[in-house]
C-alpha cells in the first residue's frame, strides 16, 4: 500500500471516530497533509447535508396537519365559504365533482418508505398554481411539498384534467349540425352570418408571426380542406352564395374561409362598416383571453418553465376547467370579467383570389344585411 493510501485510510479512521470536527488534523508527512484535509472536508461536507436533510424532514413530517390543503379542508370549508371559494375559484362541492373525474388517474400507494400524497392534495396545489401563479418555491413552504415533487405534480394533474375533460368540455365539431349551431350562435349574439369561429394570436416559440403559425398548424389543414368538415355554401340577403368563414385580425392571411378587417387606414364608410361588424364577431376571442387571464392569474406573468409543452398542457387544463366551471359552478358563471378589444392593422399579405368573399360581406353588411345603429 502507497504512503498515500495509507495516510488517507487513517485519516478516515479518525474522523469517522471524532464527533468533535472542530479540530484540525495535520500529520507529520506535509506532501500528504492536503489529501488529508481533502478528506476531512468531504466527511464534514457530509455529515452538514446529513443533517440538513434530517431537519428538511423534520420541517415535513407534519405536512398533512399543517399544510394548506389541511387548513383549507378543515378550517376555511366550515368557517369561510368565500375564503374557500376565492382559494380554488370553486366551492367544495365543485372541487368535489371535479376530484371525481381525475381521482383515479391521479391515486398512488403507499409504500414502506413513506405515504402518498392524495389525489386531493395534488389537485388543491394544482388549483392553487392556476389562481395565483405563485412559484413553485413560495407553493414549497405553503403545502409543505418538496420542490421537485412540484415539479413533477403540476404538470401531471394538468395533463390528468385536460385528458379527463376534453371530450366534454372542449369538444371539437364534427358533424354539421354541430358547426350550424355555432354560426346560428354568432348570428344571433353579433349578427355576423355563417360565422363559424373567431381567431387571434395563436403564437409560438421565437420569432415567427401569427400567420406563418396558423399556415404550419392543424387548423390552417381544416381550412384547405373546408368542405370535407364545414357545411356547404349558403345563400343570405339577396341572393349571395356564401361560404362558412372564420373571422381574424389582420395579421393573418386572407382565405376563402378566413377572412380579416380592411385597412384602418382607408377611409371608406363601407370598408369601415364592415370591420365594425367583424370586430363585433371577433371581440369573443378577445374576451375569452381576458376571461382566462382574470380568472386564473397564472396567465398574468411569464410561466418559468423550461418545458414548452407543459405550458401548453397549462393551457389546455386551464381551457377546459373554465368550461367545466361554466356549467357546474353558478358563482363562477356569473363573474364579472372586463374587456378589452383590441384592432389589429391589416397585413400586406392579401390573397387576391379570396378578396372576393370579404367584399360579398361587406356589400351584405352594408345593404340588405346592415343595421341601422350601427351605421356611419
Amino acid at each position: 500500500m502507497s504512503q498515500s493510501k495509507k495516510y488517507q485510510k487513517m485519516a478516515l479512521k479518525i474522523m469517522q471516530s471524532l464527533s468533535d470536527y472542530g479540530d484540525i488534523i495535520v500529520f507529520w508527512k506535509a506532501d500528504d497533509t492536503l489529501l488529508i484535509k481533502e478528506c476531512f472536508v468531504k466527511m464534514l461536507q457530509q455529515k452538514q447535508r446529513r443533517k440538513r436533510l434530517s431537519a428538511a424532514k423534520l420541517w415535513r413530517d407534519d405536512r398533512r396537519i399543517h399544510c394548506s390543503y389541511a387548513f383549507v379542508s378543515n378550517e376555511l370549508r366550515l368557517l369561510d365559504t368565500y375564503a374557500y371559494n376565492n382559494f380554488y375559484k370553486m366551492s367544495s362541492d365543485t372541487f368535489k365533482l371535479l376530484l371525481q373525474l381525475v381521482e383515479k388517474d391521479l391515486q398512488k400507494l403507499d409504500t414502506n418508505a413513506r405515504n402518498a400524497i392524495s389525489s386531493a392534495e395534488q389537485l388543491s396545489v394544482t388549483l392553487r398554481f392556476f389562481a395565483t401563479g405563485e412559484s413553485y418555491k413560495s407553493l414549497e413552504y405553503q403545502t409543505r411539498l418538496s420542490h421537485s415533487y412540484l415539479v413533477y405534480c403540476i404538470p401531471n394533474v394538468c395533463r390528468t384534467i385536460w385528458i379527463n375533460l376534453k371530450n366534454s368540455y372542449l369538444k371539437f365539431p364534427t358533424t354539421i349540425q354541430q358547426w350550424k349551431s355555432i354560426a346560428k350562435d354568432f348570428e344571433q349574439k353579433w349578427q355576423f352570418p355563417l360565422c363559424l369561429g373567431a381567431l387571434d394570436d395563436v403564437g409560438a416559440n421565437g420569432r415567427t408571426n401569427d400567420s406563418a403559425v396558423l399556415k404550419n398548424s392543424s387548423l390552417q389543414r381544416i381550412l384547405d380542406t373546408a368542405e370535407a368538415h364545414f357545411p356547404p355554401d349558403e345563400i343570405i340577403g339577396n341572393n349571395r352564395l356564401l361560404p362558412y368563414v372564420v373571422v381574424g385580425d389582420g395579421a393573418f392571411a386572407l382565405h376563402r374561409h378566413l377572412i380579416k378587417p380592411f385597412s384602418h387606414r382607408i377611409n371608406i364608410v363601407k370598408r369601415q362598416n364592415f370591420n365594425k361588424r367583424l370586430s363585433r364577431a371577433r371581440q369573443v376571442v378577445e374576451r375569452s383571453f381576458g376571461i382566462l387571464s382574470s380568472r386564473f392569474r397564472v396567465f398574468q406573468k411569464s410561466i418559468n418553465m423550461k418545458n414548452v409543452k407543459n405550458i401548453e398542457t397549462i393551457t389546455l387544463a386551464c381551457c377546459v376547467l373554465h368550461n367545466f366551471l361554466m356549467d357546474n359552478s353558478l358563482q363562477y358563471a356569473n363573474f364579472e370579467c372586463p374587456s378589452n378589444p383590441q384592432t389589429c392593422e391589416e397585413s400586406s399579405n392579401i390573397y387576391a383570389p379570396f378578396e372576393g368573399v370579404r367584399t360579398e360581406f361587406m356589400e351584405f353588411f352594408n345593404n340588405e344585411g346592415k343595421l341601422q345603429w350601427m351605421e356611419m
